[in-house]
């Protein structure tokens, strides 16, 4: 600890206490020299006269110039030690000033040096501290006079008077003046140097530069990022040289970083401040996150292309792969089912304008390929920084090809197999999992809508070939029914005619009868095979449930049970076939229901946007094994066609 002490000392009070000292000698050799002759008269006044006054006037000489170094001093510290020595000469003075009045010294000491014990441990101001002293110098000096009354003559008494008074109020007041010029310029200093310290301290680059840009300061942080490049009086490096005094905002790109520098110009001093900041990482932030933005237009946009081709597909994809890597070149290619060979879709544009090679094949069997097939091969991401050196299965490029740097390949995974591989190459940095994530991210979604695309277009020519079908079975059908109806037309024709001719033979009659009716079942069937083939054609539509079961029930005029309908205000979504529905509901209760006094349609909410709608009757009912087979293709009791349920 001693010797970081005194290194200190060394370093910082030994040279101005050596100088100090000096000039205390000078200012005491010529006092001493007259107490030697004090006992001769010159211009008859004593030597002492002359000692006391060149003590005095050495004191408030050294007083000024001792102040004049407070005001430079920047610590404390110093301060202090300064105040003590300048203390230590008063009382070195004040000694030799007593050295004939041996009666009064020990008197005078001990005030000094209470003024001075009292100054330094107990005042706290410390701008009072010279002031303070002063006025205990004076008191002392002036107890000392008037205490010697008896042995110094009235003609010296005088001289000394007027010299002790004068000497001590000029010295009170320099002291009073300049302590309080001192303390506020001390202050001040103290804040100039803390401001100093703010500025050397400082992470970001600091520089002060005249007009013609030459450097006039600079701190620590520019020294250490641009190194021998920055120096006093040296002009700006080059690329530092931006448009300051245009251009209050500047962006400064050095050994792989980026600073943005604000100027500041002071007019009337004629120079420009210029703070620089690393904004590197924030650059790299905002360029990560514009990528981000970029890759999710891509996405959105990729997805809403849904009317777009197979070509025009894969053209935005590769697009969207090179801008999202910042490649230079890439290419889109298709895997053949067994993923033997690769089909090029697309090349960049600038690949096919830069490419010298005369014959770009499309084709390439994955087997005899080089690099660029090793994410097949592997079944993942394949990453070359430096294409210049030996790589296994590198077979390099042909006459005329673009110079690749650095390449990527990443494949497209449909379940396990590979169904497209993308690479991109040339781009400045390295490729990264990110760049791997995004080229699989569109390429997936360019597949997945290839495969929509294809199987929308299966399902359109599907439906064009059911729709082709069912033309033909309605035409056909059309015709049959038109030809079977002439004949069944026929066939009653002959019956009635033959029930006219044979009236008078029951069983024959019975006979005849029994085909007409076999002819309107025909008929009926007929009638229902025309509407089955409408069944799902007709554009659904909202109705009226309620009018819907009222013109249902129009068509049994002669109906003798009572029907109640509490259906108001409901309507459905449905077809011209609902009121089929109903009539068949209505046909089977009398047919079947027997007893039959009264049928009631009514419906039900289940829950919010659903509701079951219900048809019931009084008749005898359905038994319970016959339940099980209403739904039933073909299925009947009676001698309908059992087809009306089941449809």
């Amino acid at each position: 600890m001693f010797s970081a002490v005194y290194e200190r000392y060394r370093q910082s009070c030994l040279t101005a206490d050596i100088k100090q000292a000096k000039l205390g000698i000078i200012l005491l050799m010529g006092p001493l020299v007259f107490y030697v002759f004090n006992d001769y008269y010159f211009f008859g006044i004593s030597t002492e006269f002359y000692c006391l006054a060149a003590l005095r006037f050495g004191f408030l000489i050294f007083t000024v110039l001792i102040l004049g170094y407070f005001n430079r001093l920047t610590s404390f510290w110093f301060y202090d030690r300064a105040i003590f020595l300048w203390g230590l000469v008063g009382v070195v003075i004040t000694t030799l000033i007593n050295a004939s009045r041996p009666q009064n010294f020990l008197f005078h000491v001990i005030i000094v040096l209470s003024m001075i014990a009292i100054t330094y441990f107990v005042i706290p101001q410390k701008h009072t501290n010279r002031t303070i002293i002063a006025l205990g110098l004076t008191l002392g000096l002036v107890v000392n006079l008037f205490t010697g009354l008896q042995t110094i003559a009235i003609s010296a008494l005088i001289s000394i008077f007027v010299s002790l008074a004068l000497v001590n109020l000029v010295g009170f007041f320099i002291s009073r003046q300049t302590e309080s010029y001192r303390f506020s310029t001390f202050v001040s200093n103290e804040e100039n140097y803390d401001l100093a310290r703010l500025a050397s301290e400082n992470p970001d680059v600091i520089l002060r530069v005249s007009k013609d840009k030459t450097i006039l300061y600079f701190n620590p942080a520019a020294k250490q990022q641009f190194g021998q490049d920055i120096s006093i009086g040296q002009p700006l490096p080059s690329y530092l040289s931006g448009d300051f005094l245009q251009r209050r905002n500047v962006e400064v790109n050095y050994n792989n970083k980026t600073y943005l520098f604000s100027a500041k110009l002071s007019e009337e001093r004629g120079y420009v401040n210029l703070f620089g900041r690393d904004i590197t990482e924030r650059k790299k932030d905002e360029e990560l996150l514009a990528l981000h933005q970029v890759r999710l237009r891509s996405l959105l946009e990729l997805n809403t292309m849904l009317d777009a081709s197979e070509k025009e597909l894969v053209n935005f994809a590769l697009d969207a792969i090179t801008k999202v890597t910042f490649s230079g070149f890439a290419f889109v290619g298709l895997l053949s089912e067994d993923e033997s060979v690769m089909t090029i879709y697309s090349w960049s544009k600038e690949a096919m304008a830069d490419c010298a090679v005369s014959d770009k094949p499309i084709h390439y069997p994955v087997a005899e390929a080089g690099l660029w097939a090793e994410p097949i091969r592997q079944r993942k991401p394949v990453f070359v920084d430096d294409y210049s050196v030996s790589l296994q299965n590198k077979h390099g490029l042909p006459q005329g090809h673009i110079p690749i740097t650095r390449f990527m390949g990443v494949p497209v995974f449909e379940q396990n197999k590979i169904v497209a591989i993308g690479a991109v190459a040339n781009k400045k940095d390295v490729y990264t999992e990110i760049d791997s994530l995004s080229i699989n991210r569109l390429l997936t979604d360019m597949w997945r809508l290839f495969q929509r695309k294809v199987a929308s277009e299966r399902l359109a020519e599907s439906s064009r070939e059911i729709e082709a079908v069912n033309e033909k079975l309605r035409v056909s059908g059309s015709l049959v029914r038109h030809d079977v109806r002439n004949k069944l037309s026929i066939i009653s024709g002959q019956a009635y005619l033959l029930k006219k001719k044979f009236s008078g033979k029951d069983d024959v009659v019975l006979g005849l009868s029994k085909i007409e009716h076999a002819v309107r079942e025909s008929a009926k069937i007929f009638d229902f095979a025309k509407m089955y083939e409408q069944l799902g054609v007709e554009q659904l539509k909202y109705v009226d449930a309620e009018a819907t079961v009222a013109n249902a029930v129009a068509l049994f005029p002669n109906i003798d049970f009572k029907v109640v309908n509490y259906c108001q205000g409901l309507n459905l979504l449905a077809d011209s076939f609902l009121t089929q529905l109903f009539y068949n509901f209505i046909d089977n209760t009398v047919k079947y229901g027997k007893k039959t006094t009264m049928i009631k349609v009514y419906f039900e909410q289940i829950k919010s946007g659903e509701l079951k709608l219900i048809y019931e009757d009084d008749g005898v009912g359905i038994s319970a094994e016959n339940k099980p087979h209403l739904f039933t293709e073909g299925f009947s009791t009676g001698g309908s066609t059992g087809f009306g349920l089941f449809l």
